[in-house]
């Protein structure tokens, strides 16, 4: 005798590996998109640390010569 869920059985089960292979295409491609968010930030983080090293060293500069003026106040 035939199982007669069969073949509503076969139908849910392709479904489901069908889903299973999207999903995992979509996070392969959310994981590269977040490869290159991190690598920008990296980037990013270079420039914020090349950015301060400059403004410490334009602090030293100005008040070692004395041409440091105070902040001014609104």
């Amino acid at each position: 005798m035939e199982n007669p869920y069969e073949s509503t059985q076969r139908n849910i089960l392709s479904r489901i590996v069908n889903n299973m292979t999207r999903l995992n295409q979509s996070v392969m491609t959310m994981n590269q998109e977040m490869k290159l968010v991190n690598q920008k930030n990296q980037q990013l983080c270079t420039v914020a640390t090349i950015c301060d090293n400059y403004q410490e060293s334009v602090q030293f500069n100005l008040s070692t010569t004395g041409q440091l003026k105070p902040a001014a106040k609104h």
